[in-house]
């Protein structure tokens, strides 16, 4: 199910992904499952669609649909993809308005709320100076700049 140190295990079984918890004392399977759904309803193309929540379970589980794609990680990334990627998060940070994270309950320990990103893309004045290359200085060309701003 997980390994030593993983907070969840993920099994693909056909067109979905079984997410189950090795811990949940956080209220994670929850935290995961609104905001899965919270994406569903303000951008319904961009992450996973959540099928069910056995939110009870002992150990509980969250099934969503599985995306398509290959995963990136350890990848060089050509510059559409660096475009896209950075399209998406910019997307990712801005879809769900601010005044409905704000009623999402904030993480235990978390020390925010989960508009905290929206806030942060909301309060930065410009972009930080990225230099002429990197993948930075591609994603501020991609038109996400605000993605890695830090959080106030």
């Amino acid at each position: 199910m997980t390994g030593r140190f993983s907070t969840h295990g993920v099994v693909f079984d056909g067109d979905v992904v079984i997410k189950t918890y090795a811990s949940w004392d956080r209220g994670e399977p929850r935290r995961e499952w609104e905001l899965l759904t919270l994406l569903n309803e303000h951008a319904p193309d961009l992450a996973a669609v959540p099928v069910r929540a056995e939110l009870t379970a002992l150990p509980p589980r969250v099934v969503m649909s599985r995306l398509d794609g290959v995963p990136l990680r350890g990848r060089v990334l050509t510059g559409g993809q660096v475009g896209a990627l950075a399209r998406a998060v910019t997307r990712l940070r801005t879809a769900i308005p601010a005044s409905v994270l704000a009623m999402v309950p904030p993480a235990p320990g978390g020390g925010g709320t989960a508009a905290a990103p929206a806030k942060a893309h909301a309060q930065t004045a410009r972009p930080p100076d990225c230099g002429a290359g990197g993948v930075l200085a591609s994603a501020r060309r991609g038109g996400c700049w605000s993605c890695w701003a830090e959080t106030p």
